[in-house]
């Protein structure tokens, strides 16, 4: 989430539109959001093209637009496979988590 909820409700009527960070803290919001949790983030333009480019310009990514609820959201996201503990969180905090073993 980006917006808070009643500035997302103002977005809404953008949905499908083409999205662009107002600021650097939105810009870095957005980024952890979404192109750091991306399978394709060390491999993606978006971003530089997000920066080299007005969002009027056909060339700014379409892919970084708003979504129904307001949000912006990237639709090119593929979120990356992560390895998660099968034992509590005290397991994981011990060193012992290995011994349970893995699961997707």
């Amino acid at each position: 989430m980006i917006f808070e909820d009643v500035d997302a409700e103002m977005n809404k009527e953008r949905a499908g539109q083409k999205y662009r960070p107002s600021n650097g803290t939105e810009g870095d919001m957005f980024m952890y959001q979404y192109c750091r949790r991306c399978r394709k983030y060390d491999n993606c333009d978006l971003v530089s093209l997000s920066i080299l480019h007005d969002v009027d310009d056909p060339e700014y990514p379409e892919e970084w637009q708003y979504g129904e609820n307001g949000q912006p959201v990237c639709t090119e996201l593929e979120k990356k496979i992560t390895l998660t503990p099968k034992g509590d969180k005290d397991d994981q905090f011990r060193g012992r988590s290995k011994r349970h073993g893995y699961k997707l």
